[in-house]
């Protein structure tokens, strides 16, 4: 989400190639139902504020991993995971913050 402006469906190839053009994507965007309703979020909205804001989803928010030294366990593996979060423009910290600070998000693994 941090890198597209969509995440759409096959059948937007699908009208896509019907209609002889790009279609509007609004119309074709994934939906995940019960991750949505689970997480108390809407793909659409997300994607919506993504493109309006014109910035990373993590723009301006660190990642805090609690992890066992080396984060042995977590899934993407520790390199990969910094990728993802500094290509959504946020910021990987290894280390327990010392102060609080509302973009500071904590994730147990």
């Amino acid at each position: 989400m941090s890198l597209c402006r969509y995440l759409l469906n096959i059948e937007w190839l699908a009208a896509s190639d019907k209609a002889g053009h790009a279609v509007n994507e609004t119309d074709f965007i994934v939906r995940d139902k019960s991750s949505e309703q689970q997480w108390n979020f809407n793909m659409g909205e997300s994607l919506r504020k993504r493109n309006t804001r014109g910035e990373g989803l993590l723009e301006r928010m660190t990642i805090y991993v609690c992890a066992p030294k080396g984060f042995p366990a977590t899934r993407p593996p520790p390199p990969v995971l910094r990728e993802i979060v500094e290509a959504a423009g946020g910021r990987l910290q290894t280390r327990k913050p010392h102060t609080y600070n509302e973009n500071i998000v904590a994730i147990s693994v």
